[in-house]
C-alpha cells in the first residue's frame, strides 16, 4: 500500500470514529437537557365529572420549553401479598388510566395558564374514590413525549390514600401553583 492509500484509509477511520463520538455526545446532551419536565400535584382532590361520575382530580404543569404530547396517566394500587415481618411482595393493581393529547409549553406570561392542566381520573360506572380506599398507597405513572426534541420521560409518584386524597371542599390554585386551597 502506498502512503496515499494509508492516509485515505486512516482519515476515513478517524472520520467514522469522530462522527460516532459526536453523535453519542449530542444524544446524551439532548436527552439530558431536553427531557420533558412535567410537575405533578402532591395531592388528589375528590371531584365529579360533568356526567356525575366520581373522579380524582390531579394537576399537571408542563415546565418544558416545548409542547408535550401523548401524555399517558396510569393509576395503580399497591398491595403487599407477603405476611407481616417477611420480605415485601408488592402487587400493583390497575385502577384507572387516562390519555391526553398535549399540554402547552410553559409560558409565564400566559394569562390562561394553558401549560397547567387539571385532569380527572375516573372509572366508568364505578367509584374511583372507593376503589382507592382499598389500598394504603396508590402510584401515579405519567409518560410524556416531546416531539420537538424527540425525547420522552416517565414520572412516577406515590400517594398515601389516607393523607393525600383531599375532599371536594378543596381546589387547586390557579396558574403556576400546585398548591391546594380550601
Amino acid at each position: 500500500m502506498t502512503e496515499a492509500n494509508l492516509a485515505i484509509i486512516s482519515s476515513v477511520i478517524i472520520g467514522i470514529v469522530a462522527s460516532y463520538i459526536a453523535s453519542k455526545i449530542f444524544l446524551y446532551t439532548n436527552n439530558k437537557k431536553h427531557q420533558p419536565n412535567l410537575l405533578i400535584s402532591n395531592q388528589f382532590i375528590c371531584s365529579a365529572r360533568a356526567d356525575g361520575t366520581l373522579s380524582l382530580k390531579v394537576k399537571l404543569i408542563n415546565k418544558t420549553d416545548q409542547d408535550l404530547t401523548n401524555i399517558r396517566i396510569v393509576l395503580k394500587g399497591f398491595e403487599n401479598l407477603s405476611p407481616d415481618g417477611s420480605i415485601p411482595l408488592i402487587s400493583l393493581h390497575h385502577i384507572a388510566s387516562r390519555e391526553l393529547m398535549y399540554i402547552k409549553k410553559f409560558d409565564s406570561s400566559d394569562q390562561k395558564a394553558e401549560y397547567a392542566h387539571q385532569s380527572h381520573l375516573y372509572i366508568q360506572g364505578k367509584d374511583i374514590q372507593k376503589e382507592c380506599s382499598n389500598y394504603q398507597i396508590i402510584r401515579l405513572s405519567i409518560t410524556a413525549d416531546c416531539p420537538y426534541y424527540n425525547t420522552a420521560s416517565i414520572i412516577i409518584k406515590d400517594y398515601k390514600v389516607d393523607t393525600d386524597i383531599m375532599t371536594k371542599e378543596y381546589r387547586f390554585n390557579t396558574g403556576n401553583s400546585l398548591s391546594i386551597g380550601g
